[in-house]
């Protein structure tokens, strides 16, 4: 008896598929779909933000309102503001217009401490942004 069979080392880039009835035997072999291109976007930030208040020696106390500030150069659509913790997201404050300030409540029974920081961020290119460096909050219950 012959070998008809067919072993993976002959196919190259292909799909083969064998049907066997009991008086005869089909081979198929298909083209696999070539690969598609790869495509490389970059894109190179056009903008930024810098934040102007809070600053390091920033003191600001549970229960009142306090003002965070803001420049933008090159931007468009919203901003959103975050609070960090001991270097760590603690909350989002805000998604706001890009204006430059919003008034933040800070609530009541905060964590009194000197590792707070906030980021400002732009929502339509997140690389654009600004992180102050650590500020105190003295929470009051």
């Amino acid at each position: 008896m012959e070998d008809d069979s067919i072993s993976i080392e002959d196919i190259e880039f292909g799909i083969v598929t064998t049907t066997t009835t009991p008086t005869t035997t089909t081979t198929t072999t298909t083209e696999a779909p070539p690969s598609p291109p790869t495509t490389t976007t970059t894109t190179t930030a056009s903008g930024s933000i810098s934040i102007t208040n809070p600053i390091p020696s920033s003191v600001w106390f549970g229960g009142t309102s306090q003002t965070i500030q803001w420049t933008s150069v090159g931007l468009t659509g919203n901003v959103r503001i975050d609070l960090y913790y001991i270097g760590a997201f603690n909350r989002t404050i805000a998604s706001t217009s890009n204006t430059g300030s919003y008034i933040w409540s800070i609530p009541s029974g905060s964590t009194s401490s000197d590792l707070y920081s906030i980021k400002v961020f732009s929502l339509v290119d997140e690389t654009i942004l600004d992180q102050t460096d650590n500020f105190s909050v003295v929470g009051i219950d």
